[in-house]
């Protein structure tokens, strides 16, 4: 199996248009980086506070929150129960459940990503350095003449918005996270001892 791969199309600032490549560590670079940055999360966590309980509970409760159902009014002088009147709102009412069954389980590895970023950068600044710093190695700028790679000085020529430095560290950072799973229990047993603080649910 090759290695993922993802197309980026910056859509902001100076750098819009410019189309960015994403590609997978190799299997030995990959591992020994997540060993790394494993190690990074775990000291976060260990110095973490309240701001990350909270974000991490809002997240979840938003992710399990039963969908707000939709309630379709008759046409004028149709009864609310009429069976045509119940079956298109029960479609309706398919396709909330069904967009929030989609968002519910691409919540996990969303906000793993998410979370272990926010992580990262509450280290000292060399530590996110060394953590991220392999990222850019991954990136190649899709240029007219080819895929350009993003080494030190090309990015300074390349990159020009200090937001499209944020994105490409987010999405190399996400395409790396299945390192990150198994730190999932330890973070929600973190959660877990903040729900006096923070209750997961209503």
């Amino acid at each position: 199996m090759s290695r993922r791969e993802k197309l980026i199309t910056i859509q902001h600032g100076r750098d819009q248009g410019k189309a960015f490549l994403i590609r997978e560590m190799d299997a030995f670079s990959c591992e020994e980086w997540a060993r790394g940055a494993i190690s990074a999360v775990h000291r976060a966590i260990q110095h973490s506070d309240a701001g990350v309980m909270l974000m991490l509970s809002e997240s979840l409760r938003e992710a399990f929150a039963e969908p707000e159902l939709v309630d379709i009014p008759p046409p004028q002088g149709v009864p609310n129960t009429h069976p045509a009147v119940e079956k298109a709102r029960e479609q309706a009412n398919e396709e909330v459940r069904a967009q929030k069954e989609g968002a519910r389980e691409a919540t996990p590895t969303q906000m793993v990503a998410a979370l272990g970023l926010a992580l990262f950068l509450r280290l000292p600044l060399e530590e996110q350095k060394a953590v991220l710093q392999p990222l850019w190695e991954c990136i190649c700028y899709r240029g007219p003449h080819g895929d350009v790679r993003l080494e030190e000085q090309t990015r300074l020529e390349i990159v020009e918005d200090p937001r499209t430095v944020v994105t490409l560290r987010r999405e190399a950072f996400g395409l790396h996270t299945d390192f990150f799973m198994p730190v999932v229990p330890c973070l929600y047993r973190r959660i877990t001892q903040a729900g006096a603080t923070f209750p997961l649910a209503q």
